[in-house]
């Protein structure tokens, strides 16, 4: 609407007066007018409107790395409530860092791989 406001007022501005204005562009003209000025104005693209910033694209890169890390969370917790107590703790000990031999952390994350892939 505000662009079709400024067209008619730059339309009428060079008339003296509205009579004469009236005169020369009929309602119908000014419709046709008006019409294809906005059609126009849609047809052309602004290139600026699909110009992309590198620092927009980093934006969009880390927020969409942070959803994935929340469906990962999310899938993570899920798997995690369905295992049993001993598996839980497991688990714990592993993000945890707990000091276990080698042999045992090796154990708990071939069992952990099982019910992981089990539950997915």
């Amino acid at each position: 609407m505000q662009e079709l406001r400024l067209l008619f007022f730059l339309k009428a501005k060079p008339y003296e007066s509205r009579g004469l204005f009236e005169a020369e562009c009929n309602v119908s003209y000014l419709y046709r007018f008006l019409l294809w000025s906005i059609i126009d104005k849609k047809r052309k693209k602004d290139p600026k409107e699909n110009e992309i910033n590198d620092e927009e694209v980093l934006y969009l890169q880390k927020t969409e790395a942070n959803y994935s890390e929340v469906d990962f969370l999310d899938e993570f917790l899920a798997t995690y409530n369905q295992l049993q107590e001993k598996d839980q703790k497991k688990v714990l000990a592993l993000l945890e860092n707990v000091d276990l031999s080698r042999q045992n952390r090796h154990r708990y994350r071939m069992r952990l791989r099982e019910l992981f892939k089990k539950n997915r």
